[in-house]
């Protein structure tokens, strides 16, 4: 009996394992010779790019692609080189970012996703499938410095989606990994964000970043984002009035009988949604770009046919002369400077307005202490805010200019405040950038004041 039972249990154990083993080889299904590669970067395989991708940059395409998106790699630029036709791979050593273009360079390719901006990589880099289903972009010396994390489980091809979506497949055509879930400054049609900050759930350009937060599709401004004690303040709601689902989505609606609708779906479903724009042509090509300097644009990508020279058309932009003005955006003038009707007009100093340029900036103020105190002084702006309008209740009060400037000056961080006269209501501000001019309607309603060293 005991025999019997041990070798029953034996049986049932080597079946489980057998099992089990199988099971297993599903989930780390090998990827086929024929799927597998390695690209390797060689400064002589780089092309001229003049005008034909953004940024004015060198680049390789790889064999990874669907029209009009390819998988590339580009060549890193900054702005004393940019445009100069210097930055040749022949002129020292570069490094690259491996990214995904939209266009087809007749005009300028965009890169609608980058892998690895916070580490490019130097020449002798290879980006790697391998058999066990993992993407990673080796540095010179080995160094894996991207990769999507995806050893043995069970991917079994990679594909450029129509929709420019780079996807990780399963045996059954399920995703395993998709750059749609890793997003940097740019949203395609059909790619979504969900709630919170992080870094699968926001894009992100330097100091801005786009999340959705309690509800609301905000941009963010963070003067110095590498730090810890720096806090990113809402400069603009994209969805105002407006209570959003756990999730967004950036997409496009075909009417064929009238103009399409670049949109974004919010919620679980397709049920509530709010508008960008009704471009007059097909926008199924097109992109959220949140920009360099902080404003939101949709542009869409455009073929004409005949000439053989397609276009990038502007059709939505959250701060321009049809929107909210760009004097709201947090550095329209640089690190600080006053904004009149688009344009940088004056750089506010205690003796008053002088002419603005770009090295315009805030006065020092001594650290404070008991005996400084005292030399530290406010000089008025006028008829003036800044990214972060005043309401009617906001800030502090009501108390007069004088209680204003002392809780200013005792604060270390303040740099100055924003008083609105109507209410006596006192707003610190720990970060001052581009004052913008109140229209003619609403003088007298708004001023700051500035602190500096006497």
């Amino acid at each position: 009996m005991i025999k019997s039972y041990s070798s029953s249990l034996h049986q049932f154990l080597t079946i489980s394992l057998i099992f089990c083993s199988s099971s297993l080889i599903v989930v780390s299904a090998d990827v086929s010779p024929s799927k597998r590669f390695s690209y390797e970067l060689k400064p002589n395989s780089f092309h001229v790019s003049v005008d034909e991708t953004e940024y004015g940059v060198w680049y390789r395409a790889l064999p990874i692609k669907n029209y009009p998106f390819s998988l590339y790699f580009y060549q890193t630029n900054d702005e004393s080189t940019a445009g100069t036709g210097f930055n040749k791979p022949e002129f020292g050593i570069h490094t690259y970012i491996l990214a995904i273009g939209m266009g087809n360079l007749k005009p300028t390719t965009r890169w609608v996703w980058e892998a690895n901006l916070d580490h490019p990589v130097g020449e002798n880099a290879k980006l790697v499938f391998s058999r066990s289903g993992n993407l990673a972009l080796n540095d010179g010396d080995g160094q894996i410095v991207w990769q999507t994390r995806t050893n043995n489980k069970g991917v079994v091809d990679i594909q450029l989606l129509p929709n420019g979506n780079l996807v990780l497949l399963d045996r059954n055509g399920g995703f395993v990994w998709q750059s749609f879930y890793h997003p940097t400054n740019t949203l395609l049609i059909g790619q979504g964000l969900g709630p919170g900050s992080s870094t699968t759930n926001k894009i992100v350009n330097g100091k801005y970043s786009m999340v959705l937060q309690d509800k609301t599709l905000r941009l963010f401004f963070n003067p110095n984002p590498k730090s810890l004690s720096s806090k990113s303040l809402t400069y603009y709601k994209v969805s105002p009035l407006m209570d959003l689902g756990v999730n967004i989505t950036f997409n496009t609606i075909i009417d064929p009988d009238y103009f399409d609708e670049l949109i974004m779906f919010t919620g679980s479903g397709t049920d509530t949604l709010f508008y960008f724009a009704n471009p007059k042509f097909n926008s199924t090509w097109s992109m959220l770009r949140l920009s360099s300097n902080g404003n939101l644009y949709i542009y869409t990508y455009l073929e004409l046919p005949g000439n053989g020279n397609n276009v990038w058309v502007e059709t939505y932009a959250a701060f321009s002369k049809k929107e909210r003005s760009e004097c709201f955006l947090p550095e329209m003038c640089g690190s600080y400077g006053l904004c009149e009707d688009h344009q940088c007009v004056a750089c506010p100093t205690p003796k008053g307005l002088m002419g603005w340029d770009n090295k315009c900036k805030l006065p020092d103020v001594p650290s404070y202490n008991a005996s400084t105190a005292a030399n530290v002084g406010y000089y008025k702006v006028k008829d003036v805010e800044d990214y972060r309008p005043l309401g009617d209740s906001d800030g502090e009060g009501p108390m007069m200019v004088k209680e204003c400037m002392k809780k200013c000056s005792d604060e270390v961080k303040c740099v100055g405040f924003f008083y609105r006269n109507d209410g006596s209501m006192c707003s610190l501000a720990s970060q001052i950038n581009t004052l913008a001019k109140l229209h003619a309607v609403f003088t007298g309603l708004i001023d700051a004041y500035i602190k500096y060293a006497k």
